[in-house]
């Protein structure tokens, strides 16, 4: 007397049942969100944490450099004077530097002659700012087009 097992039969499925499973499992094809992975066989860690879609990572760039410009802004109402608040705007940052644009020459002049220590004013409110470039609008600086 031979003790064997009796063979199970299992509900096979169809091929085309079978095929519809494998959909359904499958990665979703579409673009990846903002807040997503990437996939894992593209997936690296940079200093412990998974990197988002490349995306992402221009618009927390972009972001940055927004809330840099936004407290360069509130910093330079606070260290500039209030007459030349009305003659100078804050054009944005190049590098390390903040660009000031400045209405008039004589004030052109004077901000330059003070930019170091304005410069060390700014770089104490604001980190990521180590000095203050002054630019008078419409003196041979070059607009964004080229022009003068």
């Amino acid at each position: 007397m031979s003790v064997g097992r009796e063979p199970v039969s299992l509900p096979m499925k169809s091929a085309a049942e079978q095929y519809q499973c494998l959909l359904e499992n499958r990665r979703p094809r579409r673009p990846l969100g903002l807040d997503e992975p990437t996939p894992r066989r593209r997936r690296c860690r940079a200093g412990g944490r998974e990197l988002l879609s490349p995306v992402a990572g221009i618009l927390r760039g972009a972001a940055r450099q927004l809330k840099l410009r936004e407290r360069a802004v509130r910093a330079w109402s606070e260290v500039a004077d209030p007459v030349w608040l009305a003659e100078t705007t804050v054009d944005g940052i190049d590098g390390q530097t903040l660009v000031v644009l400045v209405g008039n020459t004589t004030l052109g002049y004077e901000l330059r002659r003070r930019a170091p220590a304005l410069g060390r004013a700014m770089s104490s409110l604001v980190s990521g700012i180590h000095g203050v470039r002054f630019v008078v609008a419409g003196c041979g600086a070059p607009g964004p087009d080229g022009t003068e």
